[in-house]
């Protein structure tokens, strides 16, 4: 009984050499098997993918995304081959692809919708930096504040979302210091606006120090490059009583230069009113004046060619308090402007500077 068993187990085998199972046609079954493609984007709704649904092992799959605004940005493409990996992209052709695998392959996009964010790590936007920009023959500056305890050197990374609206190339920056200090403690944004469409992207901007890793930030904001800016425009009398100051007048000027404006604005950048262009009583005129809500404002009292003037110093809005003696003009050091029910105050600087 031994040996038959023996004897039969060693038919068996030499059967299974001797026939080998073979498809119609000769060819190994497994290269013409195809593998499943599954597509999951995480991240976002609109976002979807074109591409196969199954491919052979060594095939080339290629697939694109639909669905990328300007208010989303892309993290990764990765497809499932022993670990995640970085599928290739071709940028002339806005294709993604990969080797496909002898297994069924997952691919995963993952993307993240934006919002603004004002503050970040060390880095901040300062308050002003605008959100509206008009293409023109000018530049555009948004800047953020640096809150790190040293400095000196560092790495900006500027990208917008949507390049057909702001490229990149219309994109630069300039690092910031106080005093004598080398010490950042700033970095304005410059937009070329020669270089702006119409429409939205968002603008990143992420910071890391050169002094410290650990002090870094990521913010961004949503700019419209539009023709026409959303301003709220405040309608002021100004009213200059001239014998606040001594001797003649008849040289004298008031200019108001705003210090935030952009290109595009309804009210002027830098106006200059002359005294002795001005009609009313002996002592006072009152002049009409318009301003953007919010906006800061270098307000000079100067002497007709002398190149100096005295410098008031602060900021022109809304919402101004009507506490004390209520005027409009210029009376011991203080600008008082009333519009609109609010008093608007503005110190005057205790110096001469030169015009500029």
């Amino acid at each position: 009984m031994k040996n038959s068993a023996k004897f039969l187990i060693i038919s068996l085998t030499a059967a299974v050499v001797a026939c080998p199972v073979t498809p119609e046609g000769g060819e190994d079954s497994s290269a013409a098997r195809e593998y499943k493609i599954t597509y999951t984007v995480s991240g976002s709704d609109s976002v979807t993918v074109n591409g196969p649904a199954a491919a052979k092992a060594g095939d080339t799959v290629a697939f694109t995304l639909d669905g990328l605004e300007f208010d989303t940005r892309l993290i990764s493409v990765e497809y499932y081959w022993i670990f995640d990996s970085a599928c290739s992209y071709n940028e002339a052709t806005g294709e993604y692809s990969f080797t496909m695998p002898e297994q069924n392959t997952p691919v995963t996009v993952t993307v993240k919708t934006l919002t603004d964010v004002d503050s970040d790590g060390c880095i901040s936007w300062r308050a002003g930096s605008p959100s509206q920009i008009v293409p023109g023959e000018a530049v555009a500056e948004l800047t953020f504040d640096v809150n790190a305890a040293w400095t000196t050197s560092c790495t900006v990374d500027l990208t917008s979302t949507d390049e057909s609206i702001i490229p990149a190339s219309a994109l630069s920056y300039k690092e910031l210091t106080e005093g004598n200090s080398n010490a950042i403690t700033g970095v304005t944004i410059t937009v070329d606006l020669t270089q702006v469409s119409p429409g939205q992207t968002y603008l990143i901007a992420y910071f890391k120090s050169g002094n410290s890793s650990s002090q870094k930030g990521e913010i961004t904001k949503r700019i419209e490059v539009t023709n026409t800016l959303n301003e709220t425009i405040l309608n002021a009398t100004l009213e200059v009583d001239m014998s606040a100051f001594n001797g003649d007048t008849s040289d004298k000027y008031i200019q108001f230069v705003d210090q935030n404006y952009q290109n595009g604005s309804k009210v002027e950048e830098r106006r200059t009113i002359y005294f002795a262009d001005q009609t009313g009583t002996e002592d006072v005129f009152t002049l009409d004046l318009q301003f953007v809500e919010g906006h800061a404002y270098k307000v000079s009292v100067g002497k007709v060619k002398s190149g100096d003037s005295y410098v008031i110093d602060d900021s022109v809005s809304g919402g101004g308090s009507t506490a004390g003696d209520d005027y409009n003009g210029i009376i011991d050091s203080i600008l008082r402007i009333k519009t609109d029910g609010s008093t608007i105050e503005i110190n005057v600087k205790n110096e001469v500077v030169p015009l500029g």
